[in-house]
Protein backbone atom coordinates (compact mmCIF):
# COMPACT_ATOMS: atom_id res chain seq x y z
CA UNK A 1 0.00 0.00 0.00
CA UNK A 2 1.21 3.66 -0.98
CA UNK A 3 1.36 6.05 1.52
CA UNK A 4 1.09 10.03 0.66
CA UNK A 5 4.95 10.56 0.03
CA UNK A 6 5.34 7.87 -2.93
CA UNK A 7 1.92 9.87 -5.06
CA UNK A 8 3.99 10.81 -8.17
CA UNK A 9 2.31 14.77 -9.06
CA UNK A 10 2.07 15.09 -12.83
CA UNK A 11 4.89 17.24 -12.81
CA UNK A 12 7.12 14.69 -10.96
CA UNK A 13 6.07 12.16 -13.48
CA UNK A 14 7.25 14.36 -16.52
CA UNK A 15 10.65 13.59 -15.24
CA UNK A 16 10.21 9.65 -14.44
CA UNK A 17 12.07 7.46 -16.89
CA UNK A 18 11.22 3.44 -16.76
CA UNK A 19 14.01 1.08 -17.70
CA UNK A 20 14.10 -2.79 -18.77
CA UNK A 21 16.35 -4.57 -15.63
CA UNK A 22 16.49 -7.46 -17.71
CA UNK A 23 19.35 -5.73 -19.90
CA UNK A 24 22.92 -5.17 -19.45
CA UNK A 25 22.59 -1.46 -18.83
CA UNK A 26 19.76 0.72 -18.67
CA UNK A 27 17.63 0.62 -21.62
CA UNK A 28 15.22 3.84 -21.33
CA UNK A 29 11.64 3.35 -22.42
CA UNK A 30 9.06 5.13 -22.92
CA UNK A 31 9.01 8.02 -20.11
CA UNK A 32 6.46 10.51 -19.02
CA UNK A 33 7.95 13.13 -21.18
CA UNK A 34 7.73 10.95 -24.42
CA UNK A 35 4.43 10.31 -23.64
CA UNK A 36 3.41 13.83 -22.74
CA UNK A 37 5.08 14.44 -26.58
CA UNK A 38 2.92 12.03 -27.99
CA UNK A 39 0.11 13.59 -26.63
CA UNK A 40 0.67 16.67 -27.80
CA UNK A 41 1.18 15.38 -31.18
CA UNK A 42 -1.95 13.78 -31.26
CA UNK A 43 -3.54 16.81 -31.35
CA UNK A 44 -6.01 17.84 -34.46
CA UNK A 45 -4.50 21.51 -36.01
CA UNK A 46 -6.44 24.57 -35.34
CA UNK A 47 -8.78 24.73 -32.85
CA UNK A 48 -10.44 21.83 -33.08
CA UNK A 49 -11.05 20.01 -29.82
CA UNK A 50 -10.57 16.64 -28.97
CA UNK A 51 -11.63 14.31 -25.98
CA UNK A 52 -9.42 12.27 -23.04
CA UNK A 53 -10.90 8.94 -24.12
CA UNK A 54 -10.05 9.67 -27.58
CA UNK A 55 -6.51 10.45 -27.07
CA UNK A 56 -5.92 8.09 -24.74
CA UNK A 57 -7.57 5.29 -27.13
CA UNK A 58 -5.69 6.55 -30.27
CA UNK A 59 -2.18 6.24 -27.98
CA UNK A 60 -2.58 3.43 -26.08
CA UNK A 61 -2.77 4.93 -22.54
CA UNK A 62 -5.12 4.59 -20.28
CA UNK A 63 -7.80 6.89 -19.49
CA UNK A 64 -5.98 8.38 -16.42
CA UNK A 65 -2.50 8.34 -17.70
CA UNK A 66 -3.97 10.80 -20.90
CA UNK A 67 -5.72 13.17 -18.30
CA UNK A 68 -2.85 13.49 -15.82
CA UNK A 69 -0.29 14.26 -18.82
CA UNK A 70 -3.20 16.62 -20.62
CA UNK A 71 -3.31 18.31 -17.22
CA UNK A 72 0.21 19.02 -16.87
CA UNK A 73 0.47 20.31 -20.61
CA UNK A 74 -2.47 22.93 -19.65
CA UNK A 75 -1.41 24.03 -16.42
CA UNK A 76 2.30 25.36 -19.00
CA UNK A 77 -0.46 26.42 -21.26
CA UNK A 78 0.14 24.20 -24.28
CA UNK A 79 -3.20 22.87 -24.41
CA UNK A 80 -6.15 24.50 -23.78
CA UNK A 81 -9.83 22.90 -21.78
CA UNK A 82 -12.11 23.95 -24.65
CA UNK A 83 -15.93 22.75 -22.69
CA UNK A 84 -15.29 19.10 -21.89
CA UNK A 85 -12.58 18.54 -24.20
CA UNK A 86 -9.12 20.09 -24.75
CA UNK A 87 -7.09 21.59 -28.01
CA UNK A 88 -3.89 23.25 -28.49
CA UNK A 89 -2.90 26.44 -26.36
CA UNK A 90 -1.58 29.64 -27.81
CA UNK A 91 1.76 29.03 -25.81
CA UNK A 92 2.64 26.82 -28.64
CA UNK A 93 2.27 29.62 -31.46
CA UNK A 94 4.17 31.89 -29.20
CA UNK A 95 7.07 28.81 -28.44
CA UNK A 96 7.36 28.36 -31.93
CA UNK A 97 7.43 32.02 -33.03
CA UNK A 98 11.07 31.77 -30.83
CA UNK A 99 12.20 29.55 -34.42
CA UNK A 100 11.51 32.41 -36.91
CA UNK A 101 12.20 35.60 -35.39
CA UNK A 102 14.75 36.53 -33.38
CA UNK A 103 12.22 38.03 -30.40
CA UNK A 104 9.20 36.49 -30.51
CA UNK A 105 6.56 38.68 -32.31
CA UNK A 106 8.99 41.22 -33.03
CA UNK A 107 9.31 40.45 -36.93
CA UNK A 108 5.22 40.10 -37.22
CA UNK A 109 4.37 43.61 -35.03
CA UNK A 110 6.59 45.50 -37.06
CA UNK A 111 5.38 44.59 -40.43
CA UNK A 112 1.94 44.70 -38.92
CA UNK A 113 1.32 48.19 -39.94
CA UNK A 114 2.32 47.77 -43.33
CA UNK A 115 -0.25 44.28 -43.41
CA UNK A 116 -2.78 46.38 -42.46
CA UNK A 117 -2.38 49.31 -44.96
CA UNK A 118 -2.13 46.58 -47.97
CA UNK A 119 -5.42 45.20 -46.58
CA UNK A 120 -6.98 48.51 -46.47
CA UNK A 121 -6.47 49.24 -49.91
CA UNK A 122 -6.97 45.93 -51.61
CA UNK A 123 -9.42 44.27 -48.95
CA UNK A 124 -7.79 40.70 -49.53
CA UNK A 125 -5.98 38.66 -47.48
CA UNK A 126 -2.37 39.96 -46.98
CA UNK A 127 0.13 37.24 -45.58
CA UNK A 128 3.73 36.97 -43.81
CA UNK A 129 5.40 34.46 -44.43
CA UNK A 130 9.43 33.00 -43.29
CA UNK A 131 11.81 30.66 -45.55
CA UNK A 132 12.98 27.49 -43.66
CA UNK A 133 14.20 24.22 -45.30
CA UNK A 134 12.62 25.03 -48.13
CA UNK A 135 9.19 25.56 -46.76
CA UNK A 136 7.46 28.71 -46.30
CA UNK A 137 6.68 29.39 -42.55
CA UNK A 138 3.58 31.65 -42.16
CA UNK A 139 3.92 34.29 -39.53
CA UNK A 140 0.70 36.46 -39.68
CA UNK A 141 -2.12 37.14 -42.10
CA UNK A 142 -4.72 40.32 -42.32
CA UNK A 143 -7.72 39.28 -43.68
CA UNK A 144 -11.56 40.47 -43.76
CA UNK A 145 -14.94 38.93 -44.51
CA UNK A 146 -14.16 37.99 -48.36
CA UNK A 147 -13.97 34.57 -48.98
CA UNK A 148 -10.71 32.93 -48.96
CA UNK A 149 -9.71 29.54 -50.50
CA UNK A 150 -8.86 27.40 -47.03
CA UNK A 151 -7.12 29.72 -44.61
CA UNK A 152 -3.91 27.98 -43.03
CA UNK A 153 -3.41 29.48 -39.53
CA UNK A 154 0.03 31.35 -38.56
CA UNK A 155 2.49 28.91 -38.04
CA UNK A 156 1.44 26.62 -40.73
CA UNK A 157 4.39 25.18 -43.20
CA UNK A 158 4.22 24.80 -47.09
CA UNK A 159 6.34 24.04 -49.96
CA UNK A 160 7.81 27.52 -51.25
CA UNK A 161 7.89 26.56 -54.77
CA UNK A 162 4.35 26.43 -55.09
CA UNK A 163 3.76 30.02 -53.20
CA UNK A 164 4.31 33.36 -54.23
CA UNK A 165 5.87 33.88 -50.63
CA UNK A 166 8.15 30.98 -51.40
CA UNK A 167 9.36 32.12 -55.01
CA UNK A 168 9.69 35.79 -53.89
CA UNK A 169 12.44 34.38 -51.05
CA UNK A 170 13.47 31.47 -53.25
CA UNK A 171 14.91 34.06 -55.69
CA UNK A 172 17.43 35.32 -53.22
CA UNK A 173 18.94 31.90 -52.11
CA UNK A 174 19.96 30.16 -54.81
CA UNK A 175 21.62 27.54 -52.69
CA UNK A 176 18.39 27.00 -51.20
CA UNK A 177 16.42 26.71 -54.42
CA UNK A 178 18.89 23.95 -55.74
CA UNK A 179 17.77 22.09 -52.41
CA UNK A 180 14.41 22.45 -53.64
CA UNK A 181 14.97 21.46 -57.17
CA UNK A 182 16.97 18.41 -56.07
CA UNK A 183 14.05 16.94 -53.78
CA UNK A 184 11.41 17.67 -56.61
CA UNK A 185 8.73 19.82 -58.25
CA UNK A 186 5.71 17.84 -57.61
CA UNK A 187 2.78 18.65 -58.92
CA UNK A 188 -0.12 20.61 -56.63
CA UNK A 189 -2.28 21.60 -59.56
CA UNK A 190 -1.88 21.37 -63.11
CA UNK A 191 -0.22 25.17 -63.27
CA UNK A 192 2.09 23.75 -61.11
CA UNK A 193 5.75 24.36 -61.93
CA UNK A 194 7.26 21.30 -61.82
CA UNK A 195 10.07 21.89 -64.59
CA UNK A 196 13.90 22.98 -62.73
CA UNK A 197 14.75 25.04 -66.08
CA UNK A 198 11.46 26.71 -66.36
CA UNK A 199 11.62 27.15 -62.34
CA UNK A 200 15.11 28.73 -61.76
CA UNK A 201 14.35 30.86 -65.04
CA UNK A 202 11.27 32.23 -63.24
CA UNK A 203 12.89 32.91 -60.48
CA UNK A 204 15.35 35.18 -62.13
CA UNK A 205 12.57 36.96 -63.32
CA UNK A 206 11.40 37.43 -59.79
CA UNK A 207 15.22 38.93 -58.88
CA UNK A 208 14.55 41.86 -61.15
CA UNK A 209 11.12 42.68 -60.95
CA UNK A 210 11.32 41.94 -57.62
CA UNK A 211 7.55 40.78 -57.78
CA UNK A 212 6.39 36.76 -57.62
CA UNK A 213 3.34 35.79 -58.97
CA UNK A 214 1.63 32.36 -58.25
CA UNK A 215 -1.63 32.03 -60.33
CA UNK A 216 -3.31 28.44 -59.02
CA UNK A 217 -0.14 26.80 -58.72
CA UNK A 218 -1.24 25.74 -55.23
CA UNK A 219 -4.47 25.66 -55.67
CA UNK A 220 -6.71 25.87 -58.56
CA UNK A 221 -8.93 28.66 -56.51
CA UNK A 222 -5.91 30.75 -55.10
CA UNK A 223 -3.79 33.13 -56.70
CA UNK A 224 -1.17 35.82 -55.19
CA UNK A 225 1.40 38.28 -55.29
CA UNK A 226 4.51 38.95 -53.25
CA UNK A 227 7.88 40.67 -52.34
CA UNK A 228 10.58 39.66 -50.46
CA UNK A 229 12.09 41.64 -47.54
CA UNK A 230 15.84 41.35 -47.84
CA UNK A 231 18.58 41.92 -45.50
CA UNK A 232 21.57 43.88 -46.44
CA UNK A 233 23.66 41.53 -47.69
CA UNK A 234 20.56 40.65 -50.14
CA UNK A 235 19.10 37.76 -48.31
CA UNK A 236 15.76 37.05 -47.42
CA UNK A 237 13.99 38.10 -43.85
CA UNK A 238 10.66 37.16 -44.52
CA UNK A 239 8.10 37.93 -47.89
CA UNK A 240 4.48 39.65 -47.97
CA UNK A 241 1.61 38.54 -49.83
CA UNK A 242 -1.51 39.69 -51.32
CA UNK A 243 -3.83 36.78 -52.00
CA UNK A 244 -7.61 36.10 -52.96
CA UNK A 245 -9.69 33.99 -55.05
CA UNK A 246 -8.92 33.25 -58.78
CA UNK A 247 -10.44 35.51 -61.00
CA UNK A 248 -11.45 38.10 -57.98
CA UNK A 249 -8.14 39.28 -56.86
CA UNK A 250 -6.65 41.65 -59.34
CA UNK A 251 -2.88 40.89 -59.31
CA UNK A 252 -1.38 43.96 -61.35
CA UNK A 253 -2.96 46.29 -59.08
CA UNK A 254 -1.70 44.60 -55.78
CA UNK A 255 1.64 44.10 -56.79
CA UNK A 256 1.88 48.11 -57.37
CA UNK A 257 0.75 48.28 -53.64
CA UNK A 258 3.55 45.85 -52.71
CA UNK A 259 6.09 48.28 -54.75
CA UNK A 260 4.83 51.17 -52.89
CA UNK A 261 5.56 49.97 -49.28
CA UNK A 262 8.94 47.14 -50.72
CA UNK A 263 11.52 50.04 -49.24
CA UNK A 264 9.67 51.03 -45.58
CA UNK A 265 8.80 47.54 -44.97
CA UNK A 266 12.39 46.50 -45.35
CA UNK A 267 13.80 48.74 -43.36
CA UNK A 268 11.15 47.76 -40.37
CA UNK A 269 11.87 44.22 -40.66
CA UNK A 270 15.89 44.47 -41.19
CA UNK A 271 15.26 46.70 -37.27
CA UNK A 272 13.25 43.81 -36.55
CA UNK A 273 15.62 41.20 -37.29
CA UNK A 274 18.63 42.71 -36.10
CA UNK A 275 20.11 40.36 -32.97
CA UNK A 276 20.07 42.41 -29.63
CA UNK A 277 23.30 43.74 -29.79
CA UNK A 278 25.64 43.37 -27.02
CA UNK A 279 26.83 46.31 -24.56
CA UNK A 280 29.23 48.52 -26.36
CA UNK A 281 32.36 49.46 -23.92
CA UNK A 282 33.57 52.73 -24.53
CA UNK A 283 37.22 53.80 -24.42
CA UNK A 284 38.30 56.04 -21.37
CA UNK A 285 40.63 58.30 -22.05
CA UNK A 286 42.47 59.82 -19.86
Amino acid sequence: MRNEDDVTSPDQAMLDVEFDASMEGPMPRRSAVDKALEVLAAFPPGHTAIGISELARELGLTKSTAFRLVATLERHGFVERAGGRYRLGTRLHELGSRVYESAPGALSGALMPFMTQLYEECRETVNLGVLRDGEVVLLGRVHGRRPVPRIFPPGSRFPAYTSALGKAMLAHAPSLTELVVARGLRPRTRDTIVCATHFRGTLAGIRESGIATNSREARPELSCVATALLDGAGRPIAALSVGGQTGRIDLRHSAGLLRQITAEATAAARQAHRPQSQPVLSACTN
